[in-house]
């Protein structure tokens, strides 16, 4: 007999904590974002995850379609940023995501809000997420996970950001377990 063997885990060490805001509309979404975080955990640079509750949200933009489900990721990762950047997308790819129209329905879309303290500006990628700030349905996530975060330029006190956030486009952002509540309320009047 061969065994049992003891796995050790990668130094972590190093690693860059990571933001990502995930979300759909199209097909069993809910399925969908927790195959997209079976994906993450089955990354051997990629470990600690912790994940928000799950948003029932209005969309933003784009033709009418209907409500989205949001989420926000964090973990440690020894990936570089095109590494990761590049893993999201065959994971979108994989998942059956077709960029048909912007901010049209789609089945996911996973965005890196933040890598670590870096400022990216690359053709295909830039950290901080450029309209993170004007997301309710990034930022509520975003709340679940962590206050304050810090690039190497600036500090965002995410408190701050959703007491200051104007809504003008009457975005409903709810976490599903209240939507749920919502629902069975509803179904015994």
């Amino acid at each position: 007999m061969i065994g049992p063997y003891i796995l050790y885990p990668m130094n972590f060490s190093n690693a860059e904590k990571i933001y990502l805001g995930i979300g759909g509309n199209q097909g069993a979404i809910i399925n969908t974002i927790d195959s997209v975080i079976e994906s993450l955990l089955n990354h051997s640079k990629i470990a600690h995850l912790q994940i928000s509750r799950y948003y029932l949200t209005s969309p933003v933009g784009g033709p009418p379609q209907g409500h989205y489900i949001n989420a926000v990721i964090a973990f440690d990762t020894l990936l570089e940023p095109l590494e990761l950047l590049h893993f999201t997308q065959s994971i979108e790819q994989k998942l059956g995501k077709q960029k048909k129209m912007i901010n049209g329905p789609r089945t996911i879309d996973i965005d890196i809000l933040f890598f670590g303290n870096r400022i990216i500006e690359e053709k295909n990628l830039q950290v901080p997420h450029p309209r993170f700030q004007n997301r309710l349905f990034v930022l509520k996530p975003l709340h679940d996970l962590i206050n304050q975060i810090s690039t190497y330029k600036c500090t965002f006190e995410i408190d701050q950001l959703l007491k200051d956030f104007i809504n003008t486009n009457s975005e409903l952002v709810l976490p599903i377990d209240e939507c749920f509540c919502m629902y069975k309320m509803a179904l015994m009047c």
